[in-house]
């Protein structure tokens, strides 16, 4: 929903950010780049080219059949720090920079996430969570107000 020009965008979650921010997600699991995931899948161990250990972190390189990823964790507390996405010649398509963890009833995740592409960039400042609370699916249900256009529509005179 977007208040200031009363209008909503429907669709998949990355599309709709991609229409807003001009951020394109297909470089990551949708859901792993929002939360501050690594996205690690037993599936990349056979990819990995690369795994070193540094003073203060872990480096992973990852080899996908569309890009290469290099990941950088925390050694101390294995929290993704950085994610960035090449293409096979080396340039920089995308980045995510991750901090300010903290214990959410029991589950680390970042406060801060940024995620950029050229010029455009997703920041994403977490205030407060509420993890395995008990919150009732109809909380997550959006009220779009009734005189709401939909952008793509057609609109009446």
């Amino acid at each position: 929903y977007l208040p200031r020009d009363n209008h909503y965008l429907e669709g998949p979650p990355s599309e709709v950010l991609y229409s807003i921010t001009g951020v394109n997600l297909e470089y990551y699991d949708f859901r792993c780049a929002i939360l501050g995931l690594p996205g690690l899948s037993p599936l990349d161990l056979p990819r990995m080219t690369r795994f070193e250990i540094q003073d203060e972190q872990i480096l992973l390189e990852i080899r996908t059949p569309l890009w290469d990823r290099r990941i950088w964790l925390d050694r101390r507390t294995a929290t993704l720090l950085e994610e960035r996405i090449y293409d096979r010649q080396g340039n920089r398509l995308s980045s995510r920079r991750l901090g300010d963890y903290r214990d959410e009833n029991g589950v680390i995740l970042p406060r801060r996430i940024d995620i950029f592409q050229g010029e455009n960039q997703i920041q994403i400042r977490v205030s407060r969570r509420k993890i395995n609370t008990g919150i009732s699916d109809d909380r997550f249900q959006m009220r779009v107000p009734a005189d709401v256009v939909r952008l793509g529509s057609p609109v009446s005179p």
